[in-house]
């Protein structure tokens, strides 16, 4: 079984357009999820590099579909945040294409971590997008994002309500809760990857 530790992992190109986007050469992982959700902070804590992925504290830092390769047996990509951003509205328009030129141009999806705040809860946009992707037939788990910010009860009733919100059998697998900054949930997650690309 592959060790992400072990994997040499690079940035591969980071892509404005679909015509962009580099030639698939391994199962992708994607990561999608709503501005400062903490995308590029998991995706470093997966491939555990600090800085593989940029990280900034102003929502919307990614604005451009990035793709790092680990090894060469999987390849994660990361998806511009949805909802609010702190660039142009056209820019934030332009996204949407994007994101939907991704899927829609058969690249070869391993899986789609959909990741949602903790302390925000599921959204209609998270719920839509989970909607949208599993009506699709795309692989889709839910990812509950810096955990270590809010209480248990209250992450409990997060929990319970994700599972109302998403009551189709097969959106109803019990989310991931992660934190970067306690190490939660990173080694389920990793084996999670590792089976997704390598079944």
């Amino acid at each position: 079984m592959t060790n992400l530790r072990s994997s040499v992992s690079r940035f591969v190109a980071g892509a404005a357009s679909a015509d962009a986007f580099p030639r698939p050469a391994a199962p992708e992982v994607v990561f999608a999820g709503r501005s400062n959700v903490g995308k590029s902070s998991v995706l470093n804590a997966v491939a555990q590099r600090r800085a593989l992925a940029r990280v900034g504290r102003s929502p919307g830092r990614t604005r451009q579909v990035n793709f790092f390769d680990l090894g060469d047996w999987c390849r994660l990509v990361d998806l511009p945040g949805y909802g609010w951003a702190r660039v142009a509205r056209t820019e934030r328009q332009s996204w949407k294409p994007l994101v939907e030129g991704y899927f829609a141009g058969g690249r070869p999806v391993a899986l789609v971590l959909l990741l949602v705040d903790s302390r925000r809860g599921l959204g209609e946009a998270d719920a839509g997008l989970f909607a949208w992707l599993a009506d699709r037939g795309l692989p889709v788990r839910l990812l509950l994002t810096k955990t270590d910010l809010v209480s248990p009860a209250e992450l409990a009733r997060v929990v319970a309500r994700v599972g109302e919100r998403l009551d189709r059998p097969a959106e109803n697998a019990p989310p991931l809760l992660i934190s970067t900054h306690t190490g939660r949930g990173l080694a389920p997650l990793r084996a999670l990857i590792r089976a997704a690309v390598q079944p």
